[in-house]
């Protein structure tokens, strides 16, 4: 380790119990090479730790004029939201995405709360970046998601998209957000133990999903699983679920499809595709999934499963 990654490390342990003091170690970095971005970064949040945010953001611009980093990019889209200036904020925190795109979980929360301060009820507040039309939209949305109607928030969002796609960077996050509530609705098997590979395979999987929130890594656990056997009913229903995760919905319906060649009416099966379905806008096979739980006798524990909201888009579908 060369002594200017020590100091870092020093100066980086410290700003966590001490900002103030580690602005001299930040400091006397800067003064052997006053153009070193980690350095100017570690000073610049010293500063937003202190709130002396005037101070932050005039290092986080010198040190973006060298070389953008996520950490620069995404303290001036925290700064921006400070100061209200909300089309700001998400273009910054864009700009992270752009420069690292693993960062999109965080930058997602992040742009969600820009958009949880918009005021829905001034009539001015609008983002300049689109017209009148996709504001109305965007606005309409972020008022069914705080209503928690998922499906119609959804429905404005794409709307939206569809009418600029440029807004498509900008509500990613919002779409995002409701793929995870679909997502947190899916069905499976727990597994039951026993001392097979199989057996310790699946439940190794479900930790790395469920407990690490680790999808790429449980898949691997997944196929290993299907390897040994192609025909294994609550591992396919286990892939399709992180399919979904991934955003490859088809990919997942195809594997929802391999559970019910096995088992037509696998429940767990059935009511997730049924979720995957209406979220990709194949409305009547969504509605064929629901009737076929419905009719089941022995699936009316899975279809108290649907929430209200879900009831009333199949409803709505129906009367269509």
């Amino acid at each position: 380790m060369t002594d200017t990654n020590s100091q870092l490390e020093k100066a980086f342990d410290i700003i966590q119990i001490n900002p103030e003091k580690s602005l001299a170690n930040f400091d006397e970095i800067l003064e052997n090479n006053s153009k070193n971005v980690e350095a100017m970064n570690g000073k610049a949040s010293a500063y937003m730790k202190l709130n002396q945010i005037n101070e932050a953001e005039e290092i986080f611009d010198k040190s973006i004029e060298i070389k953008p980093t996520p950490t620069a990019l995404i303290n001036k889209g925290i700064i921006a939201k400070k100061r209200q200036d909300y089309e700001s904020a998400l273009n910054f925190f864009n700009q992270t995405n752009k420069l690292n795109p693993r960062m999109k979980n965080i930058t997602c929360i992040l742009k969600n709360e820009v958009f949880d301060c918009i005021d829905l009820e001034d009539d001015n507040s609008e983002l300049t970046l689109f017209n009148k039309e996709v504001n109305l939209l965007i606005k309409k949305g972020l008022e069914y998601k705080k209503e928690n109607k998922y499906w119609d928030s959804l429905e404005c969002y794409e709307s939206a998209i569809q009418k600029d796609e440029n807004a498509s960077q900008y509500l990613d996050s919002l779409i995002h957000e409701i793929n995870i509530i679909i997502e947190n609705k899916f069905l499976f098997k727990r597994p039951e133990y026993d001392d097979t590979q199989i057996s310790r395979l699946r439940i190794e999987g479900l930790q790395k999903l469920l407990l690490e929130a680790n999808p790429y890594e449980a898949l691997t656990y997944f196929n290993r699983v299907l390897k040994i056997d192609n025909q294994d009913i609550d591992t396919l229903n286990y892939k399709a679920i992180i399919l979904f995760n991934q955003n490859k919905c088809n990919q997942s319906i195809k594997y929802f499809d391999k559970c019910l060649r096995i088992d037509e009416n696998y429940h767990y099966a059935l009511f997730n595709k049924s979720l995957v379905l209406l979220r990709i806008k194949r409305f009547k096979e969504a509605v064929f999934c629901f009737e076929k739980l419905l009719n089941n006798p022995e699936s009316y524990s899975i279809t108290k499963k649907y929430d209200t909201e879900d009831i009333k888009k199949i409803n709505q579908i129906n009367m269509g």
